[in-house]
């Protein structure tokens, strides 16, 4: 959003959005779907020699338009990845740099969401 989008909104009379209003909800909307909240656990042992790291954002957890053909789901790594080490995972996850393409998947399920589901 910029400038000119924050004023063409103000400016906008009550009723139908102008052109260029119209153009700020449309970024103003791109802009939530696009963003992520990323949620990160690492469990380790005080000398880090070995350690599980669990981590999904918001779009993981969604059952359709995933990533992974399975649905929901988390994504796991530990000590046993060869090129991983806690210190430089969570410093690479903190800086919103946590690339775990080759993670394991792990199937997520909300029992109580899918309930509500299924009302």
């Amino acid at each position: 959003m910029t400038e000119k989008d924050s004023a063409a909104l103000a400016a906008n009379p009550v009723g139908l959005l102008q052109p260029d209003a119209q153009k700020a909800v449309r970024k103003l909307s791109q802009m939530f779907r696009d963003r992520r909240y990323l949620f990160g656990h690492l469990f380790y042992v005080p000398d880090l020699s070995k350690w599980h790291f669990f981590q999904f954002d918001q779009r993981d957890l969604e059952d359709e338009e995933n990533h992974w053909k399975e649905g929901a789901h988390i994504h796991f790594l530990n000590w046993l990845w060869p090129n991983y080490d806690a210190k430089t995972l969570w410093a690479n996850f903190t800086s919103g740099k946590a690339k775990m393409n080759d993670s394991l998947h792990v199937r997520y399920f909300d029992a109580a969401r899918q309930e509500k589901r299924d009302r």
